[in-house]
């Protein structure tokens, strides 16, 4: 039951790993300030999960039975990524006396490496309960935006792109980078302007064969296009693949444009460089060196930040994009999705409120940062709009190349689901104790009339059918059930609460 949705080998293994626990009433397993670093799963008795108030007072939010069991899969990311963290506000206390079976996290990385093909698939299973389950449950239905992410800056120092960009005073860019970013975080809703000089230095000498450039003539590096080959490219990226999600009243994920006073939403980026090893020699402008050596830059700080061994794994796989004030980068529910590293400028992160046409600024993705991993890990669609409300500059690597670059070196994985993990607000590590994902075989019962209601549950795929058992012991149908869907909760006293006992099948 919890860890059904591993691969039958993995999950095996991991249970060579599992410990005895026993708790008499009262005591805890765990507490705030203790490792977070294991899975617990009762076997007998029952746990109480507490969070712990600002004021040092603990509410029951879960009570845990035999069977079930006590764990953030965030937390065990953590320790898959080698940055394991402490407890906060999440503690567990035996009720009665129990026995409990404890996984350490760490035996995941003695599967890994006997099993290493399933490193992707396990990051990718907790990406895809975050995205499926934890987010569907904080947004769709308790209509949470901002609750959800944190606002802090990420963002590594672009040590090769400031080398370029400041004519060989690396460090003073970096200290303005990063006093700028002190800034911002000071600021409302972080809206002020990040912006690196780009002045022409050439300094850095390029080993990689020259650009094919295609950019529309307000290019911001103020040259048109002699080849007049920018149309098959642009209208390329125009015509990418677009998913609508419908409009049901259990899909709340379909986007509609929201018209701005302040920004000119353009479709079309500016310009877009793309680098190709097979691209034959031509004559350029004098801003090509430095537009090649500024990508070089570039690729060697993303190379820092996801961690890869061989900047020639983005070879063929990365394209520089340099955007105008107004443009939507990516649609709330886009298929067709990219990770981006922001080289300057920034990228607004938007989402829309459940029931409504507004708009929410989530957080601000600040240069040395990326965005859109999320999506482009679980494959599913994306869950926010993007859009440059000032000029921007980024680098942009597709789903599918990505995909490339993890066959190659898997654990490149890590540092970008590390990077999801960091942007998620302390709510959603609370919240993802509270959550369990259950797998039910066809015709189970999730729970039968009569059962003491104590939880709600959202369908994440399959079917389900809900009956009422009459007096006469005739079974009648009440309802369907598909994904997305909540089921559990009634309407009482004009606001939803659970019912004491359930009314149905």
């Amino acid at each position: 039951r919890v860890l059904g949705h591993f691969e039958k080998p993995l999950f095996l293994e991991l249970c060579k790993h599992m410990v005895f626990v026993q708790l008499h009433e009262g005591e805890y397993i765990f507490r705030p300030g203790q490792l977070d670093n294991s899975i617990y799963v009762v076997q007998d008795g029952k746990l109480e999960v507490c969070i712990q108030e600002s004021d040092g007072t603990e509410m029951v939010v879960k009570e845990v039975l035999a069977g079930d069991s006590v764990h953030s899969l965030l937390s065990i990311l953590d320790v898959i990524t080698g940055h394991p963290a402490p407890y906060k506000t999440v503690s567990a206390r035996a009720a009665t006396q129990s026995t409990i079976l404890r996984l350490p996290a760490n035996a995941f990385q003695d599967v890994f490496q006997k099993y290493p093909e399933t490193l992707v698939r396990v990051v990718q299973i907790i990406m895809v309960r975050l995205q499926r389950v934890t987010f569907l449950a904080l947004h769709n239905y308790l209509g949470l935006t901002t609750e959800l992410f944190s606002s802090e800056s990420q963002a590594i120092p672009l040590v090769s792109v400031a080398s370029v960009t400041s004519g060989g005073n690396a460090s003073r860019v970096v200290r303005r980078q990063l006093s700028n970013l002190s800034e911002e975080e000071r600021a409302e809703k972080l809206e002020r302007h990040i912006s690196l000089e780009t002045t022409d230095s050439g300094r850095l000498p390029s080993s990689e064969p020259p650009l094919r450039r295609s950019f529309s003539l307000n290019t911001p590096f103020g040259y048109s296009d002699a080849a007049g080959g920018a149309k098959p490219d642009l209208e390329a990226l125009s015509d990418r693949h677009r998913t609508e999600i419908g409009t049901s009243s259990s899909d709340t994920t379909a986007y509609k444009p929201v018209s701005k006073k302040t920004v000119t939403v353009t479709e079309m980026p500016s310009a877009i460089f793309h680098y190709t090893q097979n691209d034959t020699p031509i004559q350029e402008f004098g801003a090509t060196k430095q537009v090649n050596t500024i990508l070089e830059a570039a690729k060697k700080d993303l190379l820092t930040l996801m961690k890869l061994d061989d900047i020639s794994l983005l070879n063929g796989k990365v394209t520089l994009h340099q955007v105008t004030a107004g443009t939507m980068v990516s649609r709330q529910g886009d298929q067709d999705v990219s990770i981006r590293f922001v080289i300057s400028g920034v990228l607004h992160v938007y989402q829309r409120k459940i029931d409504s046409e507004e708009e929410t600024c989530l957080f601000v993705t600040h240069p040395g940062e990326l965005v859109g991993q999320l999506a482009v890990l679980t494959g599913e669609p994306l869950i926010f709009t993007i859009k440059a409300n000032r000029d921007c500059t980024f680098l942009a690597i597709s789903k599918s190349q990505f995909y490339e670059i993890m066959r190659e070196q898997p654990t490149v994985v890590l540092g970008v689901a590390h990077m999801v993990v960091k942007r998620m607000s302390s709510f959603v590590r609370q919240i993802d104790f509270a959550l369990d994902w259950m797998e039910v075989e066809a015709g189970r019962a999730v729970y039968r009339q009569g059962d003491h209601s104590d939880c709600t549950y959202i369908v994440l795929n399959g079917r389900l059918r809900s009956v009422i058992r009459l007096d006469d012991g005739k079974k009648h149908l009440t309802g369907e059930y598909g994904r997305g869907d909540l089921i559990g909760v009634v309407r009482r006293g004009g606001g939803l609460a659970s019912q004491t006992w359930r009314g149905k099948s």
